[in-house]
């Protein structure tokens, strides 16, 4: 029997408002030569089966990010879709999750959202050996600064498309806050040493070399 895991698709979440970039839309915002979405479409390229974006805005630019970030990597080229439409606008990333998770053809999805351009090489592989080793509906990356406090990185993770019904369930009764959706499924965090790897580029000052 195939294993489900090998054929993860990726979700880049890249629909929000960019309000701490003064409205800008982040994931076009530049970083060391590349649009930021452009850094983590290239990280996911290399990792799953096939890459999707999710964008509010600016579509066309995606497609083209999409298509530069498929042919420098093994992946298929996907789909470029903004929220669904029967979802109100400004109810943030818990959107853009509920709308992958309904268009997604593979059993798992894998998310990140467009400000975090230095993702690890093995982060799809290691979520998914632990999602491979127990039954849980999502396994969320997480890093420390010490060693009694984790942070949990709650949109950088793997999950089961067959959470779409509790999602959606929970978005109709108003839930907007990720970290609480993803603590009412069966989850579990995978800790990686280089917290770096998730650094946020979320506001102007903390972009590098843009152009």
């Amino acid at each position: 029997m195939a294993d489900p895991l090998d054929h993860v698709s990726a979700w880049l979440l890249a629909g929000g408002e960019g309000r701490r970039m003064g409205g800008r839309d982040k994931g076009l915002v530049m970083h060391q030569g590349r649009p930021l979405a452009e850094w983590v479409a290239r990280h996911m390229s290399a990792q799953a089966h096939s890459v999707n974006i999710i964008a509010n805005r600016h579509q066309t630019e995606y497609e083209s990010i999409l298509d530069r970030a498929t042919t420098a990597g093994p992946a298929l080229p996907g789909r470029v879709l903004p929220d669904d439409a029967d979802l109100p606008p400004q109810s943030g990333p818990m959107a853009g999750v509920l709308t992958a998770l309904r268009h997604a053809d593979t059993p798992w999805l894998w998310l990140n959202p467009c400000d975090t351009p230095a993702l690890p090489d093995k982060l799809l592989e290691a979520l998914a050996q632990v999602a491979r080793q127990q039954q849980l509906d999502a396994v969320v990356a997480a890093t420390s600064e010490n060693p009694s406090e984790w942070r949990q990185h709650w949109l950088c993770c793997l999950i089961s498309k067959r959470v779409c019904p509790h999602t959606e369930a929970a978005f109709v009764k108003g839930e907007r806050k990720i970290g609480q959706w993803m603590q009412s499924l069966r989850w579990q965090a995978v800790c990686f040493p280089e917290a770096q790897a998730f650094m946020n580029i979320n506001t102007p000052e903390t972009t590098h070399g843009r152009d």
